[in-house]
């Protein structure tokens, strides 16, 4: 998982839960314990080191609607709504796993489906660096 330390994105290894072949092949399972991660405070180590996180308990995440393509994620808001440093730890998680898409690209819409366009997020050197930049980084899904 990434984690804020100072100002930037870091990747932390965190123990994630177990999980069988077919938990693993599931995105939206594979996206809600992730996001669990990231809820989590930081460990005590991990809090001695600088690190801390943006995603609050609240943000949720479901699968695609009807007509959303097969690796578009929802969020129970839009995710421009999220504090930006959030929405970076969000993508850049997702980014290397099956959550994302071929080229790493992480599709995020709000929770309705014919209102809230989806939008693809890529985790840059330029995000890790400057979360900051997350909330204005995404690209309307043609």
């Amino acid at each position: 998982v990434y984690l804020l330390c100072t100002s930037r994105l870091l990747s932390v290894s965190r123990g994630a839960p177990a999980t069988d072949d077919k938990t693993a092949q599931r995105p939206l399972e594979r996206a809600r314990a992730l996001l669990e991660q990231l809820q989590q405070p930081p460990s005590a180590a991990e809090e001695g080191a600088g690190f801390t996180t943006a995603v609050e308990d609240w943000v949720r995440v479901s699968g695609p609607a009807q007509d959303d393509p097969d690796h578009a994620l929802r969020l129970n808001r839009l995710p421009e709504e999220l504090q930006s440093y959030a929405l970076a730890q969000i993508v850049c998680t997702y980014a290397d796993t099956p959550v994302a898409d071929s080229r790493h690209r992480v599709v995020l819409g709000g929770p309705d489906a014919k209102r809230d366009p989806l939008k693809t997020y890529e985790c840059t050197e330029e995000m890790r660096r400057h979360p900051e930049i997350a909330v204005n980084s995404g690209v309307l899904v043609p």
